[in-house]
């Protein structure tokens, strides 16, 4: 980032720019072009045995040893075309057993690496094919189970079903799998037509809707408007047909489970204990209090950067791993900082992907986590990103130390809580930056804060949207254009076209077509994080809440995960106010650095000033050649 520079931006979209962190579940990692970030070697004792596996131990080339679903099948058919009343031996049927596990395992492990490999490298085919073949083969395994189940049910070797714990598909499975089916089939369609090439000729020349966008917005050139229109109409009329049929599809199959629409039954997964009526009451609170105060801190934030470049106070230079070091020095997280460090288990692409910018994943068959993570530059940008990540880190290698030492129950987290875990990290950092940034510690404080409020101004407009969306009777995309300007108009933020009382760029909501409200979880996990800006609390004892969390929470829900390990209950009766007061009080109080800071300064350039005048004089000369420069 260059001195005197204030790289805020203004979101004008649905989806700004956050930082996308997906805590995934893979198998082995496979060769690819990659590089391992190289840290110098620590001493690190292995927690009660454990011990991580090296990345360059990992390699897996997941286009070999793979068996083919074609020979279980055909091993199946001569089965199941014998005689099943006189079938007595069950060795043939074990041996099918054990060889359908072999294969399934094998191609959930090759679809997990080739996914991993697609999402880093968009520009491997290879991988996307290899992981689009292996999940048409998983499809057909499930229903091989089921066809084994029917054929066996009712012979002298059923028992062997139980044994190998081959369940009878329920109807309401059948019911889901036909559902979960449509929905794939439906946001296929949406991605096709999603990067169907929409650009436009103006004056001359092909341009992209974001093209169009810059001359329109930045530019105020209404001719270019003209041709955006016509390139945002012909985009919704492409996509915006799939979404009202994947808004329909998703509420019939709610209505058939007993929920009043999708969202409803979407908050029901056994990891929320809240619902989407908490995440309006926070929509309510961000436009009563927060579009203001927005605006306030984008003032304070200018005013400080330009602050620091007239008293020419450099940008800290120097490495974003080193700053992390120096910020976990002493706490929890240095354990997971030293272990990543050490086995190499960051990961940096060399091949830039423009949809991700770090994420955290764990490879099953070594029972080891890995960090992968792009640099864009920007140190302090990096910065945080890592300590992002870091607590993602940190909680999944906890998970792998008990793994490796306990039977550790599998199922289901909230995004929610795994995001705390992230932000928690970043908050509780700031309290550090004036160890680390001296005179540059409070603009970062005042950035710090941004990102944290940031979240909600997705959070707000997405959740009224959706709530909106899939409440509406009789949905048409004409609705769904409305509902999104009415949304958007209420946000001085977004920028919208004039004269048009319609919006279109809801389409580009990628996250929320496959997962309705996933980004919101930014913002909850980001309010819940507030403990840990709140400076009142020793920060000794804001890392034991956080190293609770982190211990406590891998399979629970996000409201009794936060009250077990003494984090605020934010979605308690009157909790929302005292909890956005704790970011408020940061805020002050950084506020009140900047005014120690400017005191400071000024004191330090007069008495500069005043030693300058008093230095003896000698031929001219000031005798002490250093207090000029010193104040000595």
């Amino acid at each position: 980032m260059a001195k005197g520079s204030v790289d805020v931006k203004i979101p004008r979209k649905w989806i700004v720019a956050v930082v996308l962190t997906l805590v995934m579940a893979m198998s082995p990692w496979v060769t690819a072009p990659l590089y391992v970030y190289a840290a110098p070697a620590v001493q690190n004792e292995p927690v009660a045995g454990y011990e991580p596996v090296h990345f360059n131990d990992m390699n897996y080339d997941y286009s070999q040893d793979l068996h083919t679903i074609e020979d279980v099948v055909a091993a199946f058919t001569a089965l199941t075309s014998q005689n099943k009343a006189t079938l007595k031996d069950d060795h043939l049927v074990r041996e099918l057993f054990e060889n359908l596990r072999i294969v399934e395992r094998e191609y959930e492990r090759v679809n997990q690496v080739s996914g991993i490999i697609s999402y880093i490298d968009h520009t491997d085919e290879s991988a996307k094919t290899v992981e689009q073949d292996s999940l048409e083969a998983l499809q057909q395994i499930e229903e091989m189970w089921d066809d084994i189940h029917n054929w066996l049910v009712d012979t002298e070797l059923s028992l062997l079903l139980e044994e190998f714990g081959v369940k009878a598909p329920e109807e309401q499975d059948l019911e889901r799998r036909v559902f979960n089916q449509q929905v794939n089939d439906l946001l296929n369609q949406y991605n096709m037509a999603l990067n169907a090439d929409y650009s436009r000729e103006f004056d001359g020349e092909n341009y992209s809707i974001d093209e169009l966008e810059g001359l329109y917005f930045s530019d105020e050139n209404p001719e270019a408007g003209e041709v955006l229109l016509e390139a945002f109409r012909s985009k919704n009329a492409m996509t915006g047909p799939i979404f009202v049929d994947l808004v329909n599809i998703r509420n019939d199959y709610a209505k058939k489970q007993g929920y009043e629409h999708y969202l409803a039954l979407l908050f029901d997964d056994g990891t929320k204990d809240f619902q989407v009526e908490d995440l309006l009451k926070v929509a309510d609170y961000t436009k009563e209090h927060l579009l203001d105060f927005r605006e306030v801190l984008l003032e304070a934030i200018y005013v400080e950067n330009e602050r620091l470049s007239q008293a020419e106070v450099p940008m800290p230079q120097g490495n974003y791993l080193e700053w992390a070091e120096q910020t976990v020095a002493g706490t929890f997280l240095e354990h997971a900082f030293r272990v990543l460090m050490e086995k190499e288990l960051l990961i940096i692409p060399e091949v830039e992907s423009g949809s991700y910018s770090a994420f955290v994943t764990v490879v099953l068959e070594y029972n080891t986590p890995l960090m992968v993570m792009r640099d864009t530059g920007d140190l302090f940008n990096d910065y945080n990103t890592f300590l992002h990540e870091l607590g993602h880190f940190a909680e999944v290698l906890v998970v792998c130390e008990k793994r490796h030492n306990e039977a550790f129950p599998e199922g289901s987290k909230s995004l929610e809580i795994v995001e705390t875990h992230s932000t928690s990290n970043q908050y509780i950092a700031a309290s550090r930056f004036e160890d680390l940034f001296e005179d540059n510690a409070n603009y970062f404080r005042l950035k710090t804060t941004f990102a944290a409020i940031d979240f909600f101004y997705i959070l707000a407009p997405q959740t009224e949207f959706l709530f909106n969306v899939y409440t509406t009777e009789d949905l048409t995309l004409e609705k769904v254009n409305q509902i999104s300007y009415q949304v958007r108009e209420s946000y001085p933020f977004f920028l919208l076209m004039q004269g048009v009382e319609e919006d279109y760029y809801w389409v580009e909501m990628t996250q929320d077509f496959e997962s309705p409200l996933y980004s919101t979880a930014y913002g909850v996990s980001s309010l819940a994080s507030f403990d840990m800006f709140d400076e009142t609390v020793p920060i000794e004892k804001r890392y034991e809440q956080f190293e609770n969390l982190i211990n406590h929470t891998r399979y629970g829900k996000f409201r009794e995960s936060l009250i077990t390990s003494g984090y605020t209950d934010i979605f308690a009766p009157e909790a929302l106010e005292p909890q956005f007061q704790k970011m408020y009080d940061f805020y002050q109080t950084t506020l009140e650095k900047i005014e120690e800071s400017k005191e400071k300064m000024e004191a330090s350039a007069m008495s500069v000033e005043i030693h300058w005048e008093s230095c003896p004089v000698d031929q001219g000369h000031c005798e002490y050649e250093m207090c000029a420069d010193t104040g000595k």
